[in-house]
């Protein structure tokens, strides 16, 4: 629901806190951690509102962590860079989609280049507008 513009805000009003809580509660839950990467890139990808929402829950803090801790998993880590680039200063802009953002802890992500809006697994839908969970 959170890549539906019209219904983006409304999910991201009851979503962020929700999936931050799931995130803290299960940490070691590389899938519960991969779910939450997705469902706050989607609810604030294009969406200022929803940034201002998951920047005053603190919502970098709970992602950052998760390129070290998960170091193992190609796909959460990558999925976890593009949310913390999209969870810095106008990243709902859509930069978190430029490959030349610096994420984490200073490098340079090369692979952001092969992924849109819903984690780069080549299903963009019409307009790339982010994933479905």
């Amino acid at each position: 629901m959170a890549c539906d513009n019209a219904k983006r805000l409304a999910v991201a009003d009851d979503g962020i806190p929700l999936v931050l809580h799931c995130m803290a509660f299960c940490p070691e839950d590389g899938m519960v951690q991969l779910t939450g990467c997705k469902a706050l890139y989607n609810c604030v990808y294009r969406c200022e509102a929803a940034h201002v929402m998951a920047t005053e829950e603190d919502a970098l803090a709970y992602v950052e962590p998760l390129l070290d801790a998960f170091s193992s998993d190609p796909d959460l880590v990558r999925i976890a860079r593009r949310t913390v680039r999209c969870l810095q200063p106008d990243g709902w802009r859509g930069a978190a989609d430029d490959p030349g953002v610096v994420v984490g802890g200073g490098e340079v992500d090369e692979e952001a280049a092969d992924a849109g809006p819903q984690g780069g697994d080549g299903d963009e839908g019409e307009e790339g507008q982010g994933e479905e969970d």
